[in-house]
C-alpha cells in the first residue's frame, strides 16, 4: 500500500524522490514504515524518533551537496529546505529542523549523547522527578550541556509546568570512589527532599564535593600568590 508522503507528491516530484541517488538518503517507503512504527508504538518513540533523526539529517546534509542541486535541476524541482522536508518526510520545518538537530548530536563523535540523556532521565526519575524522553528534551540537554561543560539538571533544560524545587544534584557514578550507581537528589520548595539513593551514597558525593572545592580553593591561593610575586 503507498504511503501518505507518496501520495502527496506530484509526477514530477515522484520521478526526482525515486532515482537512486536521492533513494540512499530519502527512501520513501522506509521514512513512511517507520513513520507508521512511530503512530502505532510499535516501537519506542524515542528510539524511532533517533533513528529518524538520522536518516533526515544524512538527507539535510545532501540536500547541501552540489550533488542534490544538480539532480533537482536535471529533473525540473525546484525545492527550498522546508519544501524538501516537507515533501521528502512529511514533516513542517520546525519538526525537521528539530529531527536534523537531533540526528547532528547523534552523530557528534565527541560524546555518546543519546546514552549520557538516557542515563540522566533515569536517573533523575529515581529521584523523584518525571522527565520524558523526546526530540526537544534531548536537544535542549545536549545545547546545556555544552554551554555549561556537564551534569546540568534536565529540570533547567525543559519546560515544565511543575514547581521548581529549590535544589538539585546530579552526579555520576565513574567520576565517584565508591559510587555505584549515579546519583540524583532534589529538595522542594516546602523542604522534601527527593532521592533514591542512600545515606552513605550521599555522604561519598559529599566527600567528592568537598575534596573539589578544596582543591579549587588551593589552586585560587597559589595563583594569587603567584599573582602578588610578579607585581
Amino acid at each position: 500500500m503507498e504511503n501518505s508522503i507518496i501520495k502527496n507528491l506530484n509526477s514530477s516530484e515522484r520521478a526526482f524522490f525515486n532515482i537512486t541517488k536521492v533513494k540512499r538518503v530519502v527512501n520513501l517507503e522506509k521514512i513512511g514504515q517507520l513513520k507508521q512504527d512511530i503512530e502505532n508504538r510499535q516501537t519506542s518513540l524515542f528510539e524511532s524518533s533517533v533513528e529518524m533523526s538520522k536518516i533526515v539529517y544524512k538527507a539535510y546534509k545532501w540536500f547541501k551537496t552540489a550533488e542534490s542541486k544538480e539532480a533537482r535541476k536535471e529533473h525540473g524541482i525546484d525545492l527550498t529546505l522546508a519544501e524538501f522536508g516537507e515533501k521528502g518526510f512529511g514533516y513542517s520545518r520546525s519538526q525537521f529542523n528539530k529531527l536534523k538537530t537531533m540526528g547532528e548530536n547523534i552523530e557528534d563523535s565527541s560524546k555518546n549523547w543519546q546514552k549520557e540523556y538516557t542515563d540522566r532521565v533515569k536517573s533523575e526519575r529515581e529521584a523523584g522527578e518525571n522527565p520524558q524522553l523526546s526530540i526537544e528534551g534531548f536537544n535542549s540537554f545536549v545545547r546545556s550541556e555544552k554551554a555549561t561543560g556537564g551534569n546540568s539538571p534536565l529540570a533547567q533544560t525543559r519546560s515544565t509546568g511543575n514547581q521548581k524545587n529549590v535544589f538539585t544534584c546530579t552526579a555520576q557514578a565513574d567520576f565517584i570512589e565508591g559510587l555505584t550507581r549515579n546519583f540524583a537528589l532534589r529538595i522542594t520548595p516546602n523542604g522534601e527532599v527527593k532521592t533514591s539513593n542512600t545515606q552513605q551514597e550521599l555522604q561519598k558525593v559529599v566527600k567528592f564535593i568537598k575534596e573539589a572545592m578544596k582543591s579549587e580553593a588551593q589552586r585560587i591561593a597559589q595563583a594569587e600568590l603567584m599573582n602578588a610575586e610578579n607585581e
